[in-house]
């Protein structure tokens, strides 16, 4: 709210008004949650069998729109990857049950018009229309038009303005970026980890970006990646420049960090809620683009940078008209002197009024004998003379009593009273000149509002690409070569993420080879804590880097585009829904059999572990057929599995390969190489990862003794059940506990420490790797704790 009209002249109530309803979505303030990320005001639509959405962050003025055959997964994907404040269903998607369930399920704020009413979806192209006219793009897709309608309704509802500087909606179909579904952006960690952590995050990884325009083009970067091997390429490029020249990176950087949030100053500025900090910070970006382009000598970063207009006059207005930190001036004015003859005099009257009275105070305790006269000044009751109780006597008559204190009285005199009026209307006037001449300058910067959105975009990318090619140096990422076939060929690839979380441990790199002709389908077995998960991830994210035209963690990479990654990994339930976790991890396997092509990368790990072994293995292998069918899918897919007999398909299959990570056994001890290897496991390894989660000794001895007798049960060798046959746990604990059958000598520090010492002779440091010192230190560690 705010008032409609001067105090000084407004005859009783001044006359107040709402002038804004400030919703999640429609937040324009400097202090955003996330600097670095947009807030989208989303709408929903739906009719004739499609659904559309359009969202957009009114505080940066990007307006999108898109329409696809309705899909509730569809949906659900755009929803993760956007993840708006909040949400507006309009027409029919209002009353639809699943879109509703949807959006409460996501934890989305539901949007509701300031005055209750909702418009019709006729009404709703007629606002489109009127706002941003006959678009040839929208032509053919109602629920597209209505879907933007309906949100540029809301908008102006709730700004109460026309949103003039809404001047351009994108729209762009499914098949113009890579697809990624809710599961991919969850199971690949690219936005939101699963611990909270951000720095486990593919983002956090790439984002070096210095300024907020920055980082949000580089989540929009890995939200959408490129289907068009030349976009792919041209980016590819710019990377290489800055990546080839690192000496290059900190001097731009350091320029480009002094260049404020331009998509958002210019839009509070528009939208009547900027302050003097933001022309202020205006002016010091202007400032700083020409530094910028001088310091980008490379070739195509230059070609990007000659679009850079900094506006000149514009910035030498602000900088003849506003002090550099208004905040610390003198008496908090903010207009420079010179830039106004008649405010510079009134600012001379005031600083002669001000001397007068500064001498005013001496004058009058030399006049009357009062040496603790004082001469004050406060809001309430303007200038005047105070003089304590012991010294009242002495009061000369000119002065007119003003107010009665505890400690003595307050006086004024008429010369003092007239100092006061021109002081106080001067500051007044002072007052009225300087928001005259801030509303001057805001008009000035709203002319060249086309020019400097141009600059926020030019400056945005060149962030993203000094951001990517100063990572690429650093982290000794590769520039991958796009082909146009069906070859995804990585040599020495590694976890982007996990690599730097470990940076104290060197990461092993892997090869993967995929081929539609070729190498369809990887089974990759091993065992837990060996790296499946990390390795079958690092392929994916690998894709989507070299499709966001980064570098990749790699020694050299020639991939081809994958038009969707598809994830299936982990075990997580949805209580919400009421959905086990088995129930979870087929709905994600049935999203992917459903959308997958043969130009998807899949990713799959441990399909059909949450139910009994024989259907979980039957689920699995009959997946891995329909994934490698050509008739069916014939996707290039990686399936990591602990169903070692679905290896047996590599045996009828010429497309599918066996592969499996390394384990090397030492002494009865386990040691997860990390290393991709051809051919199949042979076991699991489970107990011995139970020992080293730290499983009670009996319990690790006892399965040690069940997984034998299944084995030899499996192979034929006992005719009774086993189970029958062993003695319980309950029992085994109880005989140890009087000597009974365990022949386990009770370990004693000596035996601790000269088993340790026996250990470390027979250690050769030199080819010790680092994870196998870490598992030796915890071996000795435990054994003195027992």
């Amino acid at each position: 709210c705010d008032q409609m009209e001067d105090p000084r002249k407004a005859k009783g109530i001044v006359k107040r008004e709402v002038i804004r309803t400030i919703t999640p979505g429609t937040l324009l303030e400097e202090n955003l949650p996330e600097e670095k990320k947009h807030n989208f005001m989303l709408s929903i639509c739906s009719g004739n069998g499609n659904l559309a959405i359009a969202y957009c962050d009114i505080s940066t003025a990007d307006f999108f729109c898109t329409q696809f055959p309705l899909s509730y997964e569809k949906l659900e994907a755009e929803l993760s990857r956007l993840k708006p404040a909040e949400v507006l269903l309009c027409g029919p998607a209002g009353s639809d049950k699943k879109i509703q369930n949807l959006v409460r399920y996501l934890g989305l704020c539901r949007a509701r018009r300031p005055d209750g009413r909702e418009i019709e979806e006729p009404d709703a192209q007629l606002v489109f229309q009127r706002h941003f006219g006959d678009l040839e793009v929208f032509r053919g897709k109602p629920e597209a038009r209505s879907a933007s309608g309906f949100l540029l309704d809301y908008l102006k509802s709730t700004q109460m303005s026309e949103m003039t500087y809404l001047q351009k909606a994108d729209y762009y179909e499914e098949n113009e970026y890579m697809v990624l579904d809710a599961a991919t952006f969850r199971n690949l960690e690219l936005l939101d980890s699963f611990s909270g952590d951000r720095r486990a995050t593919f983002c956090h990884v790439l984002d070096r970006t210095v300024t907020a325009m920055g980082g949000r083009l580089l989540k929009k970067w890995i939200s959408f990646p490129l289907l068009s091997r030349e976009a792919v390429l041209q980016r590819q490029r710019i990377i290489a420049e800055f990546h080839d020249l690192p000496t290059l990176l900190p001097g731009i950087q350091e320029q480009l960090s002094g260049v404020a949030d331009l998509e958002r100053i210019i839009s509070r500025l528009e939208s009547r809620i900027a302050g003097l900090r933001d022309l202020l910070l205006l002016k010091k970006s202007l400032q700083a683009i020409p530094r910028v382009g001088k310091l980008v000598s490379t070739e195509r970063a230059n070609e990007l940078c000659r679009g850079l207009d900094p506006l000149p006059e514009l910035a030498g207005l602000l900088d003849r008209a506003l002090y550099d930190d208004a905040s610390s001036v003198e008496r908090r004015h903010f207009i420079r002197d010179g830039f106004s003859s008649e405010l510079d005099e009134f600012k001379r009257v005031i600083t002669e009024c001000k001397v007068y009275l500064g001498t005013l105070e001496q004058r009058e305790r030399d006049k009357t004998g009062i040496r603790n006269l004082k001469v004050k000044f406060n809001k309430v009751f303007g200038y005047y003379i105070e003089v304590s109780k012991g010294q009242l006597e002495r009061v000369p008559q000119e002065y007119i009593r003003k107010q009665t204190i505890a400690g003595g009285e307050r006086y004024y005199t008429q010369e003092l009273k007239e100092k006061e009026s021109v002081i106080l209307g001067s500051e007044e006037r002072i007052k009225e000149l300087e928001d005259g001449i801030f509303q001057d300058l805001v008009v000035q910067v709203k002319s060249c509002e086309a020019e400097i959105r141009k600059n926020a975009r030019i400056l945005a990318e060149l962030d993203v690409y000094l951001s990517l090619g100063r990572v690429s140096y650093e982290y000794n990422y590769v520039r991958p070569e796009i082909n146009d076939g069906t070859s995804f060929t990585v040599r020495g690839g590694r976890h982007p993420v996990v690599e730097r979380m470990l940076s104290d441990t060197l990461f092993t790199g892997n090869d993967t080879s995929l081929d539609n002709e070729r190498e369809r389908l990887v089974i990759l077995t091993g065992p837990n804590m060996a790296g499946k998960s990390t390795y079958i991830r690092q392929v994916a994210l690998i894709a989507l880097m070299a499709q966001m035209g980064s570098f990749v963690p790699a020694e050299s990479a020639d991939l081809c585009l994958v038009d969707r990654i598809l994830t299936r990994v982990g075990a997580s339930d949805n209580l919400a829904r009421g959905e086990s976790t088995f129930m979870v991890e087929m709905k994600e396997t049935a999203n992917i059999l459903r959308h997958a092509t043969s130009a998807s990368l899949i990713i799959l790990d441990e399909i059909g572990r949450g139910t009994s072994t024989f259907d979980g293995l039957a689920i699995a292998w009959a997946v891995a057929e329909y994934l490698y069918s050509s008739r069916h899918l014939g996707a290039k897919t990686l399936f990591a599995t602990h169903y070692h007999e679905i290896t047996q398909l590599s045996q009828t299959h010429d497309k599918v390969v066996n592969l499996s990570m390394a384990v090397a056994e030492e002494n009865e001890e386990v040691v997860f190489l990390h290393k991709v290897v051809p051919g199949k496991a042979n076991r699991s390894y489970g107990i011995e990862v139970a020992r080293l989660a730290g499983l009670p000794e009996e319990v690790i001895r006892r399965a040690r003794e069940l997984l034998l007798e299944l084995e030899r049960e499996k192979a034929g060798g006992v005719a009774e059940p086993v189970f029958e046959k062993l003695p319980s746990l309950e029992m085994v604990s109880q005989m140890d506990l009087f000597g009974g059958i365990s022949e386990q000598r009770k370990v004693t520090t000596e035996d601790s420490l000269k088993s340790i010492a026996e250990d470390l002779l027979e250690t050769n440091p030199d080819k010790l790797t680092p994870m196998r010192a870490l598992e030796k230190i915890y071996k000795w560690k435990k054994l003195l704790k027992e």
